[in-house]
């Protein structure tokens, strides 16, 4: 016998791709950019919560640098580690999977531009991503020990390793960038939502990364907290009141609705001018509109850590 093999072809889902492979600095200059250039939009930067006091009429935030800022609505995205559910003493579901992520850039003898690779071995995936030229992404997961252990291996010890997992099919792996290791854990906050404030991106939830979606839901989700904020704001709104509560949710409501979770790609983003949430704001979402609403729509403080 031999080691099975799948192949997916953007032709077969009669897609242009199945996807791509963009370096996240440009992602973040990109929206770095025009973050500056919308309208209503202040950007504190950097910046660090030590404080938050939320209730029913808002929010507000002391920063370490003695400022005092104040919001209708807190959209916390401050990453796996929220220091805002912390402040806010919401706990969350954690799980160790004992394996961690190596990350790196190499070059390869015969590159397939478009073409992605993922084997699964038994001690966890090693994917090679294409990149421009012979360069690709490789990312190496392996169990705790055996990463730090390939960690302190010298550059072409650890090259070599990680070849001879992959195998034969990109020919000889002829250089190697900086590596970064990374614990992967799963994060779920117990609560998605407390008065006047949401939780989103990994704020809410940190998924293992073998499927590569966290960060195309963090995407999807933004299009759709813009989408519902605008609603909110201009159009439809439901509101009720169950057990005047005083809390927000925007399109989901419970942990089993991961697929709702609102995610955000800055660290920190403060929506003003909302009316004051006295009541529980339940805006409808109608499936996958695609529409995505500029932010110059909704002034705004984002405030990067």
């Amino acid at each position: 016998g031999r080691f099975g093999m799948a192949q997916f072809t953007a032709a077969e889902a009669g897609l242009e791709a199945l996807g791509h492979n963009l370096p996240l600095r440009h992602i973040g200059q990109t929206v770095w950019q025009a973050a500056q250039q919308a309208e209503g939009v202040q950007i504190r930067a950097p910046a660090a919560v030590t404080a938050v006091t939320a209730s029913d009429q808002g929010v507000e935030l002391r920063l370490a640098d003695g400022q005092t800022v104040h919001a209708r609505l807190l959209a916390a995205a401050d990453g796996a580690q929220s220091a805002v559910r912390r402040a806010l003493n919401i706990a969350a579901e954690l799980h160790d999977y004992r394996q961690s992520a190596i990350v790196t850039a190499i070059r390869v003898q015969r590159p397939r531009a478009g073409v992605a690779y993922e084997r699964f071995t038994p001690d966890g995936p090693i994917a090679v991503l294409p990149k421009p030229g012979d360069a690709c992404s490789l990312i190496w997961t392996l169990p705790t020990a055996a990463a730090e252990r390939a960690m302190a291996l010298a550059d072409e010890v650890f090259l070599a390793e990680a070849a001879a997992c992959f195998g034969g099919r990109l020919g000889q792996w002829t250089a190697l960038g900086r590596r970064q290791c990374y614990p992967l854990l799963r994060t779920v906050s117990t609560r998605l939502s407390a008065p006047s404030t949401m939780f989103v991106g990994n704020a809410a939830h940190a998924l293992h990364p073998v499927a590569a979606q966290g960060f195309n839901l963090g995407l999807r989700d933004v299009a759709a907290l813009q989408q519902d904020l605008a609603d909110a704001l201009g159009l439809k709104v439901q509101l009720s009141d169950k057990g005047g509560k005083g809390e927000l949710t925007i399109g989901y409501g419970s942990l089993e609705q991961l697929d709702d979770i609102l995610g955000a790609g800055v660290e920190l983003v403060l929506l003003d001018n909302f009316p004051v949430w006295q009541t529980q704001v339940a805006v409808q979402r109608a499936g996958d509109r695609g529409k995505v609403v500029g932010l110059d729509l909704l002034p705004m403080d984002v405030i990067a850590g």
